[in-house]
């Protein structure tokens, strides 16, 4: 089906192949070598994919602004880099990777890169490491200047997270939800300290 389309010279914007378990990165990288292509928005929920397709949309020449990614299995050694590559399409708005499957790796290189453009990020049910290789750096959640909204429901952040957020400039963050990430009135106390001059909406449920 990929490469159907991809021969069909459609000058695509968006393009919805949510469920579509066959395409894997062989279909990314056919749908990324049409010519035709303008592709802005792009939903590739629960596709099968691999850091291999992560890399081929990185290098794809669309003007991607919305990249939908939920259920789909970043969990690679090689899947970290990949997934910070994405940040090459630097007009790219908004990026989901709820309830992939993303290791602590992977989400450290996630939130460690740049991401000029970015006003939403959805990355649930991550993992996370504050001691180790995974362990999230110095440059953790510092390439975000542009964001609203930020959903990190069920990552196991715990008070060490929570102070690292509340460490950051979030001059524009909107919304964000920390609903599962295991905080203690510690936490809490250290977000309340935090600077969030746009905060309009804090979730934290258990």
């Amino acid at each position: 089906a990929a490469r159907m389309l991809a021969a069909s010279g459609w000058r695509l914007e968006a393009l919805d192949l949510r469920e579509n378990e066959d395409l894997g990165a062989a279909g990314v990288a056919a749908l990324a070598a049409s010519p035709a292509f303008a592709l802005r928005c792009l939903d590739l929920q629960s596709c099968h994919l691999d850091a291999a397709a992560l890399l081929n949309i990185a290098n794809a020449s669309w003007p991607l602004e919305e990249l939908e990614l939920w259920h789909n299995d970043f969990s690679g050694a090689t899947a970290g880099p990949a997934l910070a590559a994405l940040s090459r399409h630097a007009g790219l708005r908004r990026l989901s990777v709820d309830s992939c499957r993303l290791s602590a790796a992977s989400f450290k290189a996630l939130v460690e890169a740049a991401w000029p453009a970015l006003t939403y990020l959805d990355a649930s049910q991550a993992a996370v490491a504050f001691d180790g290789p995974g362990a999230l750096g110095a440059a953790a959640f510092a390439g975000f200047p542009a964001l609203k909204e930020l959903d990190l429901q069920g990552v196991p952040l715990g008070d060490a997270g929570a102070a690292l957020l509340a460490s950051r400039r979030w001059a524009r963050l909107r919304k964000l939800t920390l609903a599962g990430c295991s905080l203690s009135d510690v936490g809490v106390a250290a977000l309340a300290r935090g600077a969030w001059p746009a905060l309009e909406w804090l979730i934290l449920r258990a």
